[in-house]
């Protein structure tokens, strides 16, 4: 039986580079899971999206991965299975072609789910129930009028697109009326997580992330910020594994909550942020709907990276 292609797309041009991956984590991720492709019968590979042929549906060139070896390979690749990994910034201008690609053939990751959750206005827009007190500001004035809104010494200002914990502010509020800032952005009351996890015993700021593929939980992490309060494991949050038996039970009632407003949306992947407040309340910070592999290899084990893999398989 011939092998499906799942072909992965990023953003950039790296065809001069010795590896696909700049990230070490990310490249070690891969290394050790891809074996699993070849297992259910899928041939890998990574391509940019400037390689893409959009008359023949077809890439042009693409990266593969033999016997523990990147090589590059000029045979024209047509996908079975699109897997798109490309920036929000430029997934926003492939939005229409990725629309006509999932009419063809499977994407990972519905496009039209990415298209409205990687705009953080929208997600406001749709959990405002679930998230700490947030406002748009388009300019200096307006930053200081609703920053007096927020309770507390410490604000939090976020770009309305990003990931990675790029662009994001935790600081005091006379520190960030000083910044730079380019408008427009996102104005959050800052939620104290000093306390950690509900029922554990460690006391530090951190976070629970929980990732779900098809809107079922594959597994958690928690991140403990580092020296700030930014706990993205790329700006320097320490992660590890965090049981799903173990989540709290009002974190739980409130993602059946949250799920219910994107229920309809299907063959789509990504996790939920929260923090806690002293009384052990749940807030929605953030959902994110291309959450990053690096920490797998990181924190997880093969039991946790091939059950992952697996459901974005069986999702599409």
């Amino acid at each position: 039986m011939k092998k499906q292609n799942v072909v992965m797309v990023y953003s950039g041009d790296d065809w001069d580079s010795e590896t696909p991956y700049k990230n070490l984590d990310t490249k070690k991720y891969y290394e050790s899971t891809l074996p699993l492709f070849e297992n259910k019968g899928f041939k890998f590979y990574k391509v940019s999206a400037r390689w893409y042929d959009e008359k023949k549906d077809t890439f042009k060139k693409a990266w593969k991965f033999d016997n523990g070896t990147w090589t590059k390979t000029n045979k024209s690749i047509k996908p079975d299975i699109y897997w798109d990994a490309t920036e929000t910034i430029k997934f926003y201008n492939r939005y229409k072609l990725l629309s006509e690609i999932k009419n063809k053939i499977p994407v990972i990751n519905n496009p039209h789910f990415r298209y409205i959750m990687s705009n953080k206005v929208f997600q406001y827009a749709i959990f405002k129930k679930f998230m700490s007190p947030t406002w748009i500001v388009h300019s200096k004035a307006e930053l200081k009028k609703h920053i007096r809104k927020t309770k507390g010494d410490i604000a939090v200002i976020k770009p309305i697109y990003g990931h990675g914990g790029n662009g994001v502010v935790v600081e005091n509020k006379s520190k960030i009326l000083k910044k730079r800032i380019e408008y427009p952005v996102l104005l959050q009351e800052f939620i104290n997580g000093e306390d950690g996890i509900p029922g554990r015993k460690e006391k530090a700021f951190s976070d629970l992330r929980i990732v779900f593929v098809n809107h079922k939980p594959i597994y958690a992490n928690t991140r403990t910020a580092h020296g700030n309060y930014i706990t993205n494991f790329h700006a320097g949050g320490i992660a590890r594994e965090f049981p799903l038996k173990q989540i709290p039970k009002k974190t739980w009632v409130s993602i059946k909550k949250i799920q219910e407003k994107i229920k309809h949306f299907d063959n789509c992947h990504y996790s939920l942020d929260f923090l806690f407040t002293k009384t052990g309340k749940p807030v929605l910070v953030e959902l994110n709907c291309k959450p990053g592999v690096d920490l797998l290899n990181k924190i997880g084990n093969l039991k946790t990276n091939k059950k992952y893999l697996e459901a974005l398989l069986k999702s599409i």
